[in-house]
């Protein structure tokens, strides 16, 4: 076999193979011979017309049973030898053979290109760096904290039902409660919640154990926009109110801090760590977004329809056969084109830098990766062993160091804020 690869264009290139009369006759041969065993034509026995007959009337159509038998694995092949990499189900554009001759089969097929320049030094990377506010977040967390070790304390006779409450009722009306409620017996209904609709909470408030009480409940009609509204008489049989502990030394031992101070300074390390994660992955996805505008390029249309048709099925679990080719490239080039249009500059750059990697290098990944756990580099290379000998983690070391000699030259600048395109691409994307 031998291949020649010609170029179209940037992203569509022709594959001719070239199949040697002695290999294209042997598996002319091999359809040939299943025709003649199956072949029925009257006055001969099934599996004995003469070779001479079937060649002057069945040549054509047997060449074509040829063709579509062996194209596909000859176009298999053939990308191995010639070291091309389709990102696409090649097309046949033309098959020549005459039988005394090579046989030629021309596929065209799509690819990404590979003929531009990277442009990734000097970059302007559009990024703002968000601002937290750890103190409201520190209380948030401690109030969440507070809420968990709360208890309910049973209501006294002086006492009247306020937001927060639990109580449990007994419907004095004849109708039952079409809501979801009903299932739950009227117990355990915390005020304000909304399980029975505004009405409901309004009048509960103020009322005491053994208290009646009118009040309308809404229900919605089920598969229509309809709201139903009915009333009811509630009579309150029990009464509970949420009992909160002090944010103290005490509630923080109990989470095995050693004191509040020692709590609200882990919760704020732990904050601080969560974003730094936020920050460094946002300001990445500003790499990518700068690299791809730095690097326009016309990438194929069918690897993007096939991006999204993969999302949507995969992903979500989406039927994508009532959706046009034009929507899903849209969503393809929307999800996918700037990531695309960045690693396609990042295997440029480690090719064009000629990119090594040291042990170094390795430790220094690895050193990364351990932050966050409780354990020492030599530690993670005895527990990930295999994974860091293999091809997968040198190629996440050498993309690391790739990103990093754009992030040594490049310059944060402030976002352009344009509230047209903001709202376009939030339409496009909704």
């Amino acid at each position: 076999m031998k291949t020649e690869v010609k170029k179209v264009n940037s992203n569509t290139s022709e594959l001719i193979v070239t199949i040697e009369l002695e290999n294209a006759k042997k598996d002319y041969q091999k359809v040939f011979n299943k025709v003649k065993t199956r072949l029925e034509i009257p006055g001969f026995r099934k599996g004995k017309v003469p070779t001479a007959y079937i060649e002057k009337h069945y040549e054509q159509y047997i060449k074509e049973d040829y063709f579509e038998s062996y194209a596909q694995n000859y176009y298999k092949e053939a990308i191995e030898i010639a070291k091309v990499n389709p990102i696409a189900a090649a097309e046949i554009k033309e098959v020549k053979w005459n039988t005394g001759e090579d046989a030629v089969f021309t596929y065209q097929f799509q690819h990404f290109p590979d003929d531009f320049e990277p442009i990734y030094k000097d970059l302007e990377v559009a990024y703002k760096e968000p601002v937290y506010d750890y103190d409201n977040q520190i209380n948030e967390s401690l109030k969440q904290i507070q809420d968990s070790f709360s208890e309910y304390i049973p209501f006294d006779e002086s006492m009247t039902i306020q937001n927060d409450d639990k109580v449990t009722l007994e419907n004095k009306s004849d109708e039952p409660i079409p809501t979801k409620a009903k299932n739950e017996n009227l117990n355990d209904i915390i005020i304000g919640k909304n399980i029975l609709g505004d009405d409901f909470n309004e009048k509960a408030i103020g009322k005491k154990i053994n208290d009646t009480f009118e009040a309308t409940v809404e229900n919605n009609v089920e598969n229509t926009d309809e709201t139903e509204v009915y009333t009811f008489n509630f009579f309150v049989t029990d009464a509970f109110r949420k009992q909160l502990p002090e944010i103290n030394d005490d509630l923080a031992k109990a989470n095995d801090y050693e004191s509040l101070d020692d709590m609200k300074t882990k919760i704020r390390e732990s904050f601080e760590q969560e974003h730094k994660r936020v920050i460094e992955n946002e300001l990445n996805r500003a790499i990518v977004e700068a690299v791809a505008k730095a690097n326009p390029m016309e990438l194929p249309d069918e690897y993007f329809i096939n991006s999204a048709r993969y999302m949507f099925e995969k992903t979500y679990q989406a039927n994508t056969e009532g959706i046009d080719n034009e929507t899903l490239l849209k969503f393809g080039k929307m999800f996918t084109e700037s990531q695309t249009i960045f690693d396609l500059v990042m295997e440029k750059v480690k090719k064009n830098e000629n990119i090594q990697i040291s042990d170094e290098d390795k430790d220094e990944y690895i050193k990364e990766l351990v932050k966050d756990q409780n354990q020492t580099v030599e530690e993670y290379k005895e527990n990930f062993k295999t994974f860091i000998e293999g091809d997968n983690f040198i190629d996440q070391v050498l993309h690391k160091k790739v990103v990093d000699l754009v992030k040594s030259t490049m310059k944060i600048v402030e976002p352009k804020e344009n509230s047209e395109t903001v709202e376009e691409e939030t339409k496009e994307t909704e």
